[in-house]
């Protein structure tokens, strides 16, 4: 079995969610995103990709990290738009 599919095995579901200026609502989205896995009891990541934000999107998304054990930050150099931004989640994905 290669390395992909071994990961997989081990997560139930991966969330991908693109953000782009979302200072306002990142901290939000993140820990009710989180809460509601948790209650679900499956094993889960989930994975934030900062389109090339302006703002603080990336910035607390690093520091989200460090609260929330799941979430993965990815962080695209510029403003790629929603597409790109989901397909870079999914590239990172393991469930």
């Amino acid at each position: 079995m290669n390395e992909k599919l071994e990961q997989a095995a081990t997560l139930a579901i991966s969330v991908v969610a693109p953000m782009h200026n979302e200072q306002d609502c990142v901290r939000e989205f993140c820990t009710r995103t989180a809460r509601t896995l948790e209650k679900m009891g499956l094993s889960h990541e989930i994975i934030v990709v900062d389109d090339g934000s302006s703002d603080r999107t990336g910035a607390l998304l690093d520091e989200l990290t460090e609260e929330l054990p799941r979430l993965r930050a990815a962080h695209l150099a510029r403003n790629s738009g929603q597409a790109a931004a989901v397909d870079a989640g999914v590239s990172l994905s393991r469930g």
